[in-house]
């Protein structure tokens, strides 16, 4: 399995994990943009691991796949998950690990890229960390949103 096989497969768990998060804490009436989206982004992944581990043929399915992941996959979460989540729920937390996801998203997209090398390492694999990163703090976000508040009680 070559590197960029590796950073798909921890860009589809940490979409995988989101999911159950996803899941675990809202409503599927609430959450259909932010499953949407996660599933786009775990399709283009999970091809990248066949692309660039086992199955090269599939590379043309890969690149549409990546390139609606791109387009509509990473629109739906920015839309989905503070939806499903709900105003009401949304805490500060929270609402920083969204900021925070869209963030290291940028950052990974317009500022790394997914072409040539940086430090030795192909971009595309940093680009997938980056991608796995913001994942992982739209989990944790939805977590968080989840979490029992505690009740200020006047004296």
């Amino acid at each position: 399995m070559n590197s960029t096989a590796l950073s798909d497969l921890v860009l589809l768990v940490a979409v995988l994990v989101a999911m159950a998060a996803l899941v675990r804490t809202c409503t599927l009436r609430h959450s259909v943009l932010a499953v949407a989206g996660f599933g786009l982004i775990a399709l283009a992944a999970g091809l990248g691991v066949l692309r660039y581990g086992f199955v090269p043929q599939v590379e043309e399915w890969h690149r549409q796949a990546s390139s609606i992941a791109r387009i509509a996959g990473l629109p739906l979460l920015a839309l989905g998950v503070p939806l499903a989540i709900g105003l009401a729920r949304l805490t500060r937390r929270a609402a920083l690990l969204i900021l925070a996801s869209v963030a290291c998203t940028l950052a990974g997209g317009l500022l790394i890229g997914n072409r040539g090398l940086l430090m030795g390492i192909p971009r595309v694999d940093l680009l997938h960390y980056c991608l796995a990163a913001a994942q992982l703090m739209l989990a944790a976000a939805l977590v968080e949103a989840d979490r029992p508040r505690e009740v200020a009680h006047a004296v």
